[in-house]
């Protein structure tokens, strides 16, 4: 299959992203990479959006075959690929078990070949579809409507995993191995999790990434599930 390839300009990039966003929302499988203007000699794009699937390849369990099959997908495909893989990935490639707690559902691997992928380059909206015409998605997404209102404040509990006192535990030890010499640095992290609330993702991604307008954030979804990057 050939991607038909457009180009058309928008006069406020920052709305468009928006539209490209709530358009792409629609979809059961769409990943949104953003930039954000961040001037860096390593991009080549201030924006990039896939969305819809045209064939994935996904691992949920731990097989010795799992990187040798994402490798022949990759190369078969030999195309635009979006997706994620997960730190217990490396469980399908060395001999490791992880027993951390995870609530996420996602499976350990996805990478799927999008239907449409959008490009901004500056001003310019660059449209690469498999399955529509161009200019029916620049369209479609012109034709979203903004909603800047706000929305009824949940009371949302954020806990962390750990006990303060497990974690200045936890940091004593790692001292005490520094300073032993069995390392040099650790990334010690914990996460902080709320159980039971509603939340319309699109809201919550659009409010964090105004706040922290990172050169990495990323709205992404797959099969109704999310994933929000948009925090240093």
């Amino acid at each position: 299959m050939k991607r038909t390839t457009e180009a058309y300009t928008v006069s406020n990039i920052i709305d468009f992203k928006k539209q490209m966003l709530s358009w792409a929302n629609q979809f059961n499988i769409c990943c949104f990479l953003d930039n954000n203007n961040y001037n860096s000699p390593h991009n080549s794009y201030e924006c990039l959006l896939a969305v819809g699937a045209v064939k994935q390849f996904s691992v949920s369990s731990n097989n010795e075959e799992n990187l040798s099959n994402l490798g022949k997908f990759v190369n078969e495909t030999n195309d635009w690929l979006f997706g994620h893989i997960s730190y217990d990935f490396k469980n399908s490639i060395f001999p490791l078990t992880s027993f951390n707690i995870c609530n996420f559902h996602f499976p350990d691997a996805v990478l799927f070949q999008p239907k449409i992928v959008i490009k901004l380059i500056n001003e310019k909206v660059i449209i690469e579809s498999l399955t529509i015409e161009p200019y029916k998605v620049f369209q479609a997404i012109n034709e979203i409507k903004i909603n800047e209102e706000k929305s009824v404040k949940n009371v949302i509990k954020v806990q962390p995993r750990i006990s303060k006192e497990d974690y200045i535990a936890t940091i004593k030890k790692i001292k005490q191995n520094i300073q032993q010499g069995d390392c040099y640095e650790l990334n010690f992290c914990q996460e902080f999790f709320a159980e039971n609330v509603v939340i319309n993702p699109l809201e919550v991604y659009t409010k964090l990434n105004k706040i922290s307008p990172t050169p990495f954030s990323a709205f992404y979804k797959f099969n109704n599930q999310y994933l929000l990057c948009a925090s240093p």
